[in-house]
């Protein structure tokens, strides 16, 4: 198996070739400001799409959709994501504001939490604040031919390795899992379209409980 060694910048070019959706999905890390919600410059701010997620933080499994424009984000989870007060349908996540809204629809209530980099979502194959990357090999998720990579990234001050499937023909990241903690995330059936603007705000006549520390 041989290992191959690839900068940010000869990623980019070599992708190239995959179409106008994979480049829509593939910002340089340079496009990223450096916060937690990954939120982008330029052409990423207007990005949205839907996919299938699977999503897996402190030993929990998460399946849904996720909805995405910018760097705001909507799960609507199968079952309900746990919360301290009970189960959220639906959980918004909101970069701009560094907020993560928990709907809990039969209290008529949002949590709202502060931001944390366990509701990191990367949608692009190139990582906010990619250092460098080595190819491993071919590998499959689910029924795909993906390439894997080892990518090691610094944000928030510190450096973190992870294991990214890529989608090649398409230019999709279709999987990522972090070497360092307990969290990963897997899209499937990824749809470029247009999200409303209330997908992302708390619904009409919630109360909304703030808490400062998750």
């Amino acid at each position: 198996m041989s290992l191959t060694f690839f900068s940010t910048g000869s990623l980019l070019s070599s992708l190239g070739r995959w179409g106008m959706m994979g480049m829509v999905l593939l910002a340089s890390p340079e496009a990223f400001s450096q916060t937690v919600d990954g939120s982008a410059k330029s052409s990423f701010e207007e990005h949205a799409l839907s996919a299938r997620l699977i999503w897996q933080t402190g030993g929990k499994t998460i399946r849904g959709q996720i909805f995405v424009k910018g760097n705001r984000y909507r799960i609507e989870s199968q079952g309900g994501l746990k919360t301290s007060i009970g189960n959220a349908s639906v959980t918004i996540v909101r970069g701009d504001k560094q907020q993560v809204w928990h709907v809990l629809s039969p209290r008529r209530l949002v949590l709202a939490l502060p931001m944390t980099e366990e509701y990191w979502f990367p949608l692009t194959v190139a990582l906010e604040g990619e250092l460098h990357r080595m190819r491993i090999g071919d590998s499959m998720v689910g029924e795909v031919l993906a390439t894997l990579f080892d990518v090691e990234v610094e944000h928030l001050g510190r450096r973190e390795r992870f294991y990214e499937w890529v989608d090649v023909e398409r230019g999709q990241i279709l999987k990522l899992v972090s070497q360092d903690r307990n969290w990963s995330i897997q899209y499937d059936h990824m749809n470029i379209s247009q999200q409303p603007d209330y997908f992302f705000e708390p619904p009409l006549g919630y109360r909304t409980l703030q808490v400062q520390d998750q």
